[in-house]
């Protein structure tokens, strides 16, 4: 099973979440290559491991606002600029906070479903 909405189940789906999944698609394609050429280049000793992630931090800290202002509108690039730095703040949260148990996670659905959680 790959996870992706079938074509049925994706005609139901309103244009944002069909959007939504192609740029995820597009998303996870770039990754995959990007992660391959980087792979290449310290394979074959052009740049280290280290020297990749420097650069991806300065770049990421110094054109990454540039970038989504040129790519978007400012009413989409905002929520994005918002987007990216909660995500951020969620990274660098502190790292005495446990996540929630599967056991937990599980429950809760249930009974935002409505249904009974099962007995202990």
């Amino acid at each position: 099973m790959n996870g992706s909405p079938g074509g049925a189940e994706l005609e139901q789906m309103g244009p944002v979440a069909r959007m939504m999944i192609s740029v995820a698609g597009h998303a996870i394609t770039s990754y995959v290559q990007f992660r391959a050429l980087a792979e290449l280049l310290i394979a074959r000793g052009l740049i280290s491991r280290e020297e990749l992630e420097s650069q991806f931090s300065l770049m990421r800290e110094q054109q990454l606002d540039q970038t989504i202002d040129e790519w978007f509108t400012p009413d989409i690039a905002y929520h994005l600029k918002m987007a990216i730095q909660s995500a951020m703040a969620q990274d660098e949260a502190p790292a005495g906070v446990a996540p929630p148990d599967a056991d937990e996670v599980a429950r809760a659905r249930l009974m935002q479903r409505g249904m009974p959680p099962p007995e202990p």
